[in-house]
């Protein structure tokens, strides 16, 4: 059954994978781990559950690359020139194909039960596909909410920028006016200034005028009483 469902059997991978460089066997190792888990994971699957074929795929495929890469293993193994780190790493591959073995069987013994679940590739195929589909109507329904919540967020703040729109031009026209108050409260300024520094300019002349009067009296009385007293003598 593996070797028709799997895509990376054994013996594919010996023709397609090339062979790791040496001293990558830890990296290999926790690979093949992760998948052996991934794949645990997915058999895990309540049995009522809508998405167990999905499941059941994924762990179909996890179990695939996990024997794949065992493959691997193996034959990165078999290059080793060290006697006893090929024993450790026998020891290794044993129970990790232990593992997969078991999850192999418990794989064909869920499917088995479970009379929505085909072998087929199609049938597995149009499963993973409806789920893809659901997920994208999915998708798309989440994006046409969101899009219309964007709708109203827009529509919302084109009608805040209108206020502030209008609120901004009734602004303006009161600047305008009060940018007018002030034209005209500065030309009244100058003006007064003008006038002031005309009325100045008039005074100081006039104080002057005074100031030379009162030096000319002020010289006639002393001529006359100068003259006054030269006749008496």
């Amino acid at each position: 059954f593996f070797s028709q469902t799997f895509p990376y059997t054994i013996k594919g991978a010996s023709e397609k994978q090339p062979l790791l460089m040496e001293g990558e066997h830890e990296l290999l190792e926790g690979d093949i781990r992760s998948l052996i888990n991934e794949a645990r994971d997915h058999l895990r699957v309540a049995p009522g559950s809508e998405k167990r074929s999905v499941k059941y795929v994924n762990a179909r495929d996890a179990i695939g690359f996990a024997l794949k890469l065992l493959h691997d293993y193996k034959l990165q193994v078999s290059v080793s020139q060290d006697e006893e780190e090929k024993v450790h790493h026998h020891e290794v591959i044993k129970g990790l194909n232990n593992e997969i073995q078991e999850l192999k069987a418990r794989f064909a013994s869920l499917t088995a039960r479970d009379p929505e679940y085909r072998e087929t590739g199609d049938s597995q195929f149009v499963s993973s596909t409806l789920a893809l589909a659901r997920d994208v109507h999915e998708m798309q329904q989440r994006s046409l909410a969101s899009l219309h919540r964007s709708e109203q967020v827009v529509g919302c703040t084109e009608e805040l920028a209108r206020d502030a729109t209008e609120r901004l031009r009734v602004q303006r026209d009161k600047f305008y006016e009060i940018n007018e108050g002030l034209d005209g409260i500065g030309s009244q300024i100058q003006r007064a200034r003008r006038e002031m520094n005309a009325f100045i300019r008039r005074m100081m002349r006039d104080k002057v005028i005074i100031f030379f009067s009162l030096l000319i009296f002020i010289g006639i009385v002393i001529a006359l009483v100068v003259k006054y007293r030269h006749r008496q003598k």
